[in-house]
């Protein structure tokens, strides 16, 4: 059964002051402060899936996800800032003089469905998910639109993602899901 992806303004908010305190926990060595319960409503107890993005100077500094359907979102926010923060292996680790700049992004998501034929990706609408083989890779929603790839260009671009061929997605091999995903942002600083 998939969860319905409904998350309301205001948690929203909460899951992106949930994601600032875990980074700044996290920076500074210490875990994450548990949520107070009367924080933990009914949509950030919902099974969903999270990605947590940094920016500094509206450059990328990490972005990292659980897509992890068998526990509550605000777990999947908790552990995806803290890696976005520490683990993303394209970026050292943040640091604790950054974070007055950084700006963060957490994305809901609903449980990847397998689709049957690309026809159904629509990337306006869809993130994707690639499989091949042992290799795999995500692409959220908005990375398209960001970069205004069309279809055939966003597959390449995962195809690299992945480590294949730019045209690894024609590989009759290729497996694909789609999920839609809901976007809550800090504003600019």
């Amino acid at each position: 059964m998939t969860t319905e992806l409904s998350i309301s303004p205001d948690d929203g908010q909460r899951l992106l002051r949930l994601a600032r305190e875990t980074i700044v926990a996290a920076v500074a060595g210490a875990a994450p402060a548990e949520p107070r319960p009367e924080d933990l409503t009914d949509g950030l107890q919902k099974p969903l899936g999270a990605f947590v993005t940094l920016y500094t100077l509206d450059e990328l500094r990490g972005c990292i996800g659980r897509m992890a359907y068998d526990r509550p979102l605000f777990r999947n926010v908790i552990d995806s800032a803290q890696s976005s923060a520490l683990h993303d292996p394209r970026f050292e680790p943040l640091r604790e003089e950054e974070i007055p700049g950084l700006r963060i992004e957490v994305s809901v998501l609903n449980e990847p469905r397998p689709i049957l034929t690309l026809d159904e990706f629509d990337v306006n609408q869809h993130g994707i998910v690639m499989e091949h083989g042992f290799l795999h890779g995500v692409f959220l929603p908005k990375v398209a639109r960001e970069y205004g790839w069309d279809k055939p260009k966003t597959l390449s671009m995962l195809c690299r993602k992945v480590g294949l061929p730019e045209d690894g997605w024609l590989d009759s091999e290729a497996r694909f899901k789609v999920f839609d995903a809901l976007e809550f942002a800090e504003p600019p600083r």
